[in-house]
């Protein structure tokens, strides 16, 4: 993430952070779920639904970034990368349980 928050087109940025959101998403408010009552879940309740307009808004990012000639390829990579850091993210936490 820190990459691509410095190094990252717009459409590399938006695309990415748009096809994780769900996941990021869904898996926050899983582990919120499980872990409701036995600790403070107030950083995965924050992140367990994505905030109002952020799909449009990034949808237009990323259509801005294109048009601006940001290559699809690397977007799909970027998309691509985020993902697979993210579960390295939660395998993470899972091997520590």
């Amino acid at each position: 993430m820190s990459w691509l928050a410095l190094g990252g087109s717009r459409a590399e940025l938006a695309l990415a952070f748009l096809a994780n959101l769900a996941a990021w998403g869904e898996n926050c408010r899983r582990l919120a779920d499980m872990l409701r009552g036995r600790c403070d879940t107030s950083f995965f309740d924050f992140f367990a639904a994505p905030a109002a307009g952020f799909e449009e808004l990034a949808l237009a990012v990323a259509d801005q970034g294109l048009a601006a000639g940001d290559p699809p390829r690397r977007a799909r990579r970027a998309a691509r990368l985020l993902q697979a850091y993210e579960l390295l993210f939660w395998d993470t936490l899972a091997d520590a349980l």
